[in-house]
């Protein structure tokens, strides 16, 4: 096969393959999996946070009732910090992440990323979107429809990013943890082979063989050495002219071999 040939048949196996790799679906109890240890990630983290606001709000604590009653004091902005205001983005990401954009440690790093993101994209959305339920209670009782923009718009994206980069790092961690060791290695070594494969075997465009340079260069040897060698043989087999035909010496006829008027009946007189 010529050099341009077999570096598109090249290109088009390495494409192929790692298309291969990233439109697998893994198995449900893969994607599972990653999607949880993804997602326990920005609990910890999340749990972490509210935690230390706890630990400040408990500092400055005095015992006054709270005029916007229990989600204002310490425990309730704990829990609205670490699940009560977060749980639509737990559930949206969850979602993205097992059935409809699915991620596993099987698959490259880009590809892994880019799902993250567009998992912490749709739970951001489900932050507007539920956001607006509250935002619209408190517009009503305020009288002012200031609530119900903040909630669907800085609140709900201010908390969507910082929730989808910590994704984003549960997603990082997950892959790490559960890939197979060597996988990498084993998709790389597949690949080659397949080129490889493609390379030994006949092409079916033009019939010829894989190793046609060689075949060439080989068959262009022969005939050389071939020339060669009858050429050094010429001088030794020298052919003997033809020898002309012997002439047959004719007999030459008698006098009387073609004279029969002995034979002649006598002439009356």
């Amino acid at each position: 096969m010529p050099p341009a040939d077999r570096s598109q048949r090249r290109l088009r196996s390495s494409i192929g393959a790692a298309l291969a790799r990233g439109g697998r679906v893994a198995p449900l109890r893969d994607r599972a999996l990653f999607a949880a240890t993804a997602l326990v990630v920005l609990l910890v983290v999340q749990f972490a946070l509210g935690l230390t606001s706890l630990l400040s709000a408990a500092v400055t604590f005095t015992a006054v009732p709270f005029p916007s009653g229990f989600p204002a004091t310490p425990v309730g902005q704990f829990l609205g910090t670490f699940l009560l205001y977060p749980w639509p983005f737990y559930v949206a990401s969850a979602v993205v992440l097992v059935l409809v954009r699915p991620a596993s440690s099987g698959q490259e790093l880009p590809v892994v990323l880019v799902r993250g993101a567009l998992a912490g994209a749709v739970g951001t959305a489900a932050l507007v979107v539920v956001g607006a339920v509250p935002g619209t209670l408190l517009s009503l009782e305020g009288g002012t429809w200031a609530n119900l923009a903040l909630y669907l718009t800085s609140i709900p994206l201010s908390r969507g990013l910082g929730l989808t980069a910590v994704l984003l790092v549960g997603c990082v961690l997950a892959w790490l943890w559960l890939r197979e060791p060597g996988a990498s290695a084993e998709g790389a070594s597949a690949s080659t082979a397949d080129v490889e494969a493609d390379e030994a075997a006949p092409s079916a465009v033009d019939g010829t063989d894989a190793s046609w340079p060689e075949a060439e260069g080989q068959e262009a040897a022969v005939r050389s050495s071939a020339t060669g060698a009858g050429a050094r043989r010429a001088p030794e087999q020298t052919v003997a002219p033809a020898a002309a035909p012997t002439p047959v010496p004719r007999r030459a006829p008698r006098p009387d071999q073609g004279d029969h008027s002995r034979y002649a009946p006598p002439e009356d007189r």
